[in-house]
């Protein structure tokens, strides 16, 4: 191998090596802080934001479970926000996990609380729809 092809193997990996820097800076660290609102019904179908940094809208990909149970619709709203529709569940605090298209996951432990509806026709419905995943 000559010098100057040396020299300029080495300038073009420099090149690259920056440039996949500046990639992964574009979006900012990604993290996890909170979920809004921090709780919903049993039923499921609540519509909740997880608040975080570093989402590419169109680019950047997620799975959100609570507990063990996935949850649907999820969209990445903005560089700040994931909106999700919640699973029916049992009541009481749940894990909210994020894993995103990267293989990074994020636990927010006790992220959310299901609670019984209030509303005595949808109590029925929240029963049904927690055995139906069982």
């Amino acid at each position: 191998m000559t010098r100057a092809f040396r020299c300029f193997s080495l300038a073009a990996l420099a090149f690259v090596s920056l440039s996949t820097v500046a990639c992964e800076r574009k979006g900012g660290p990604v993290t996890v802080v909170r979920i809004e609102p921090d709780n919903g019904t049993t039923s499921g179908g609540d519509q909740v934001t997880i608040i975080g940094s570093g989402f590419e809208p169109g680019q950047t990909t997620a799975e959100v479970r609570f507990g063990r149970k996935r949850a649907e619709g999820v969209v990445i709203a903005s560089t700040s926000a994931i909106n999700v529709t919640t699973p029916p569940s049992d009541r009481g605090p749940t894990e909210v996990t994020v894993i995103l298209n990267d293989g990074k996951a994020f636990t927010i432990p006790n992220g959310f609380r299901f609670i019984e509806p209030q509303d005595a026709s949808k109590v029925r419905e929240a029963y049904l729809k927690t055995q139906q995943v069982k």
